[in-house]
């Protein structure tokens, strides 16, 4: 070591030369850019595909193998005969890998090309562009498209001038105004079109150049205390993160990306403040640039930027708080003759001054920019109190659509850490936080603190402790970090860390809080994720590098185990799942859009055949596509899903009546919900008015008429009413598609809703005590109190709200689709149901038998290990046309037989209109089907269009 210890030396002191350490900071920051770049391009490649491609070929040649041996071996059971194909497909690739190399890349092609949109430029050149990712960047391009074409997000102006958009909740419009997201995204779309590309060019690749800048803040946050390599870890932690990277990849140009950015940069002015407190134009800079930042966050994150705000508010009183404690008890160790409590307010005051500077600054330039009532809004944003976003009806009775909402879902606090990174990440980063309390060499003491905070952070991130009350679980979590700043104030030394600590931890917390509201809310844990773990990488190397220093004298091998151990732990694979890259790479690849020709296709066609008043009626997930592409108005989308047109729209899917279907069209594409809500304006109650809608709906406009006058409405309020329910509606669509057959118990949970048991769910929720709901309940609806008393109490026995949304109306589902065969006694339709076990054995609902003479014996076989193991009935089944009811069921199915298939489903919605669109392709006889499209995937897509004339003339006369 002697011998080499000189050239050691030098190498020490050329990595402490500032402009070696310049070079290394830049370097370090442009790889975590390409890093973080280079994963989020990812979808503009579809390297999926690749997979598919190869999985397509293979399960072509073994269907055909096996079609082989089946012939040659009669007798071979399934499993040995898959086994046979497997063996020799594997000897078949041997001998022919070229040939399938070619197969699979032309499969390959023909998949990526599903998903793409081939664009011919002016000068003849072709550029296939991907479509967008998701649902929501259709919303925003479609917005920043006109901006770029008119200048304004307006579509026309209303009655009073206000700027409208006519697409929503067709055919009213809605009131809106210029996001400053779609400001930035129009800047994108108008230089892709300057460099000959097409506007979603622009919108594809802008969560991937906002992501490079998005990091930066993270880097330099940390890098300012624990150098370079920490801020790296802290930056690709950002940057690569599965929470966010999900939502900000290329494709996927949504506004998550300014969730972290505006609060990163945030954070970094206001330590910036902080750190030089005593500079007085760099301390008032720092806060006032943190309040602006504030503020312009306000204009890119309506919703949710007062979360951001609130978090800084309390770590900026905490701060001071923290330093006033310190110095105080620094005053009281001392002799009574040195004592000096009057230096704790002006070493407080300084930054008590910046909680001020900050909470202005943003009410300021928040008002300035968006009204003071935003700024009000956002100041009781923590306090707001509404129904919860579980709630299965809203106040006014009418369903509560966010509770189907996935990103909505409320997930177990074991979904949560792993949604983090997994116990180990986090542990890491738990260790981060509390670590940058403490000073870089630990006594006795310190170590104590660190042992005792590891240990108990490792159980409360065990199973047993995950089981925990929420409450109880933030609670207890919150004990380590309380512990380790009480413990920092009785210290002799000052880190002077401890307001990057209270941040992060500040961050975490209320991250931690926030996931349990929600999946959605996952990368509000990120600063506090990024902050400790780039503190633990920035106390690992110092801890090292002294233990190095000790041992032989020498600093620098130390710091490199220390950065082996480090990227080992946050980015290769563990025992506990993968490392930090390997996840984001993977939900890179996988990452690929829901968009695809037949969708473009089918909306395109629409756009080229309709008027351009025409409206647009499905269900509300795919509400944007029909927007951009079609450029049509829309019934309700995800802006507006939380509406009415819910249970209107799953009713009329749900319901078996084709007429009853067009009258309740009729009215959303006369008035949207207005009918309703103009009766219940006079009747101000919301069963009254829901019946008298539902009444006068499904009748011509004299009966309608009629029964408004028996309700006691003037001539001046039918009139109105009228108008926007028994008009002569425009140009109207209706789609059905693949995807609603497994949303069809979200639209048939809707659609059945039923508001007199929502009325009872609202007693049992809110009534003052049970004697007064069960009173509501029975003078409401008009039956006794023992029947109101029964109800009121099946309402508050529901275990959550869940069941209770069940109680008030089921989620029906589909089993599927399967194909029936007839002779001249039975028609038989194979079922293939797996009903669960009995007694260890596998029972099978193998097939429906119906006997043709006498449809009421129908049966379903049951086999177990392949053997008769009995016989059940359905509930019902509808056969040639006659429906058969088996009050003996045992299934709670309806099973529909039509043409050689059989539609499996719950008895709520198997005869359904939606199973007449889409499973028999019948439009009936006041629609015709324009387009059916069928998707690479094999799902199928089918418009209609609604004969207006055929069906007034039947309803009118």
């Amino acid at each position: 070591m002697e011998k080499i210890k000189p050239y050691l030396d030098k190498t020490d002191k050329f990595f402490e030369k500032k402009s070696v350490q310049t070079t290394a900071l830049i370097l370090l920051v442009l790889l975590a850019m390409f890093i973080v770049v280079d994963v989020r391009l990812a979808p503009a490649e579809l390297p999926i595909v690749d997979t598919w491609a190869q999985e397509s070929v293979r399960s072509m040649y073994i269907q055909q193998i096996e079609a082989q041996l089946r012939q040659e071996f009669p007798t071979l059971p399934a499993a040995n005969l898959r086994n046979r194909a497997n063996q020799e497909y594997e000897r078949f690739r041997q001998e022919n890998i070229e040939q399938i190399r070619i197969q699979e890349q032309a499969t390959a092609q023909s998949f990526r090309r599903q998903l793409q949109l081939e664009v011919e430029r002016p000068d003849g050149s072709v550029f296939a562009q991907t479509y967008l990712t998701g649902i929501d960047p259709w919303h925003y391009l479609h917005r920043a498209e006109r901006i770029l074409e008119t200048g304004t997000v307006c579509t026309h102006r209303g009655e009073n001038g206000e700027c409208m958009e006519k697409y929503f909740r067709a055919p009213l419009g809605r009131t809106t105004s210029t996001d400053w997201h779609g400001i930035v995204q129009t800047q994108f779309l108008r230089v892709a079109v300057w460099m000959g590309y097409i506007p979603m060019t622009g919108a594809f690749y802008m969560p991937a150049i906002i992501a490079l800048f998005m990091i930066l803040p993270a880097f330099f946050i940390v890098a300012r205390r624990y150098g370079s390599f920490a801020g790296f870890i802290a930056a690709l932690v950002v940057g690569l993160h599965v929470s966010l990277l999900t939502r900000t990849m290329a494709g996927f140009a949504d506004t998550d990306p300014w969730t972290l950015f505006f609060p990163l940069f945030m954070i970094l002015a206001l330590v910036y403040a902080i750190d030089n407190k005593q500079h007085t134009i760099k301390f008032l800079t720092g806060g006032i640039l943190a309040g602006i930042l504030t503020a312009t966050y306000s204009r890119f994150w309506t919703g949710g930027w007062w979360f951001a705000f609130f978090t800084l508010l309390i770590a900026l009183l905490a701060i001071p708080a923290y330093y006033a404690l310190r110095e105080a008890y620094i005053q009281y160790k001392k002799t009574s003759n040195k004592q000096d409590y009057s230096q704790i307010l002006p070493k407080t005051t300084r930054l008590l001054t910046l909680f001020g500077i900050y909470f202005i600054t943003t009410a300021i330039f928040t008002t300035a920019f968006s009204g003071f009532k935003a700024f009000t809004n956002g100041l009781l944003g923590p306090f707001a109190r509404t129904t919860g976003l579980q709630n299965p009806l809203n106040q006014d009775l009418w369903p509560n659509v966010l509770t189907t909402v996935a990103e909505l879902n409320v997930p177990s606090l074991t979904q949560i850490i792993n949604s983090m990174g997994g116990t180990l990440f986090v542990l890491v980063v738990l260790l981060g936080l509390i670590v940058a309390l403490l000073p870089k060499k630990l006594e006795g003491k310190d170590w104590g603190i660190l042992g005792g905070a590891f240990v108990y952070l490792l159980f409360m991130l065990s199973q047993g402790a995950l089981q925990l009350p929420v409450i109880v679980y933030l609670l207890l979590f919150s004990l380590p970090f309380i512990g380790a700043v009480i413990y920092n104030i009785y210290r002799k030394e000052e880190t002077g860390n401890a307001h990057y600590a209270i941040i992060g931890i500040g961050f975490f917390l209320a991250g931690l809080f926030a996931n349990t509201q929600g999946v959605r809310f996952q990368l509000l844990t990120l600063p506090g994720l990024a902050l400790g773990a780039g503190f633990f990488t920035g106390w690992i190397l110092d801890q090292l590098g002294m233990f190095s220093k000790k041992k032989i004298n020498y600093t620098f091998p130390g710091k490199t185990i220390a950065i082996v151990l480090v990227l080992l732990i946050f980015f290769l694979p563990t025992s506990t799942g993968d490392g930090l890259y390997n996840r984001a790479q993977t939900a890179a690849e996988s990452h690929i859009p829901m968009m695809n020709d037949a969708w473009w296709d089918a909306l395109t066609f629409i756009n080229q055949n309709s008027s351009e008043d025409a409206i647009i009626t499905s269900w509300w997930d795919f509400g944007h596509w029909f927007k951009y592409i079609a450029e049509r108005r829309v019934t309700f989308d995800g802006a507006s899903q939380n509406t009415p047109q819910a249970h209107w729209v799953g009713h009329m899917f749900q319901t078996i009546d084709y007429t009853e279907t067009l009258s309740i069209l009729r009215m959303l594409n006369c008035g949207a919900n207005t009918a309703y809500e103009r009766i219940h304006e006079r009747t101000q109650n919301v069963l009254e008015a829901y019946r008298i809608t539902d009444d006068i709906i499904g009748t011509s406009s004299t009966q309608a008429r009629s029964i408004l006058e028996q309700e006691g409405f003037s001539t001046e309020e039918i009139t109105s009413i009228l108008e926007v329910s028994h008009c002569t509606p425009p140009e109207s669509y209706v789609i059905v598609s693949e995807d609603m057959v497994g949303k069809s118990s979200v639209w048939g949970h809707f659609g059945g809703w039923d508001f007199e048991r929502a009325y009872v769910a609202q007693q049992a929720q809110t009534a003052r005590n049970q004697q007064v709901g069960v009173r509501n309940i029975s003078e409401t609806l008009g039956i006794s109190e023992t029947s109101a008393q029964a109800l009121f109490q099946e309402a508050r026995a529901q275990p959550n709200s869940r069941a209770l949304a069940a109680w008030i109306s089921t989620y029906p589902s589909y089993v599927g689709e399967r194909r029936c065969s007839s002779t001249q006694e039975t028609t038989i339709c194979d079922l293939s149901l797996d009903v669960g076990t009995q007694q260890g054995v596998q029972i099978i609902a193998q097939d429906l038998v119906i006997p043709r003479d006498n449809p009421q014996n129908s049966t379903i076989r049951l086999f177990a290990q392949g053997q008769l193991a009995g016989t059940v009935q359905p509930l019902i089944i509808t056969y040639e046309g006659e429906e058969y009811i088996f009050p003996e069921a045992d299934f709670n199915l309806g099973i529909r037989i039509r043409e050689g298939r059989a539609v499996i489903g719950q008895p709520e919605i198997f005869n359904s209109v939606f199973t007449q669109l889409f499973f028999d392709e019948d439009p009936g006889e006041f629609m015709q089907l324009v387009t059916r499209e069928v998707q690479f995937t094999g799902g199928k897509i089918l418009v209609y269009k609604v004969d207006w004339d055929a069906y007034l003339a039947y309803r009118e006369s």
